[in-house]
């Protein structure tokens, strides 16, 4: 009899040591949980997305719109002292001078009323041959897109073109300065090669050849 007490006393031992332990299990637990809430809660938020700049997905990829706040800055425009433009007057050169037609044709040439003016093309015809006055329509000047209006100040008629041959009777070569004034974007001297050849008319231009320009101070 004292031998079953002993027994039901250990077993009563043993169970409430495995139910002592049960719990104290679940507190560590549901303590370890409150410290990991606690831990996450005392560290900073992840930052929140950023808004999406001003973007352009017409063509199905993501881009910084030209306008939009991500946009690099544009300098300043240059700012050139405004020039008043007049249209030259009809220049009737000596035919019998090739210097003089080039100059003359050079100066119709390069003027601009406007951006759509067309009027340089009837003017510059009488200069040309007629196979070179008949391309006149197809011609656009790079050097003067873009700064209409814009008017020739100057001419200066250089030397010889050694690559296209000695002057003869019949044939005439010269490097040509022109400088040009616009309006508003300032002055440009525009480098031509210039070939002229004496006809029944007197010297008319073959070969009008712009090879740069440059903008210059005056």
């Amino acid at each position: 009899m004292n031998a079953k007490k002993a027994a039901w006393a250990a077993f009563a031992v043993a169970a409430a040591l495995i139910i002592a332990f049960y719990f104290a299990a679940q507190n560590t637990d549901t303590q370890a949980g409150a410290d990991s809430e606690t831990t996450t809660g005392n560290q900073e938020p992840a930052p929140a997305a950023s808004a999406s700049p001003d973007t352009d997905l017409d063509n199905g990829f993501s881009q910084v719109a030209p306008d939009g706040p991500q946009a690099p800055s544009q300098p300043t425009p240059v700012q050139y002292e405004r020039q008043e433009i007049t249209a030259p007057a009809p220049p009737s050169p000596d035919t019998q001078d090739a210097a003089a037609v080039a100059e003359a044709f050079l100066t119709v040439y390069n003027y601009r009323e406007s951006e759509t003016d067309k009027s340089w093309q009837e003017a510059a015809q009488p200069w040309l041959v007629p196979d070179l006055a008949a391309q006149l329509p197809d011609l656009t000047n790079a050097a003067l897109e873009g700064k209409a209006p814009a008017a020739v100040s100057k001419v200066e008629v250089g030397e010889n073109i050694e690559d296209w041959g000695v002057d003869t009777p019949l044939r005439w070569s010269r490097h040509v300065q022109v400088t040009v004034d616009t309006q508003d974007y300032g002055s440009y001297r525009l480098a031509y090669r210039v070939q002229a050849q004496l006809t029944d008319q007197g010297w008319l231009i073959n070969t009008a050849q712009l090879d740069s320009w440059q903008r210059v101070e005056k």
